[in-house]
């Protein structure tokens, strides 16, 4: 799980989008697929996000820790950090591993994934 990973903005519209219209779709693909997000998970148990898009870039901040270990999936907590620093609530998910260079992330209790491609 150490290292940067990069959200597949396509892959999670073609996931998460099989209820959509075609013109939900297509919509879709234009306001996300311009979207650049990733996640960095360090060994010290730091971690950051940042994405980008339509001339906007926000970078956060924040630790996690393992949870659980299940065969291929990694349950795992977020905590990003406040614009103060101090840490905000923590969140859990899910990393599935498809094989080492690929990920699924589930928030829980959410339907929606997202395919992560790893860059380091």
């Amino acid at each position: 799980m150490h290292g940067t990973w990069r959200v597949d903005m396509m892959a999670a519209i073609e996931a998460n989008g099989s209820g959509m219209s075609a013109e939900e779709r297509a919509m879709m693909t234009a306001l996300m697929g311009s979207m650049q997000i990733t996640f960095t998970f360090n060994a010290d148990g730091t971690a950051a996000m940042s994405a980008s898009g339509m001339g906007q870039e926000e970078v956060k901040a924040g630790n996690w820790a393992v949870g659980a270990v299940n065969g291929t999936a990694l349950t795992f907590t977020l905590t990003e950090n406040n614009a103060d620093g101090t840490p905000g609530e923590a969140e859990t998910f899910t990393a599935t591993f498809v094989d080492t260079n690929n990920i699924t992330l589930s928030k829980d209790g959410e339907a929606e994934t997202m395919p992560l491609i790893r860059q380091n």
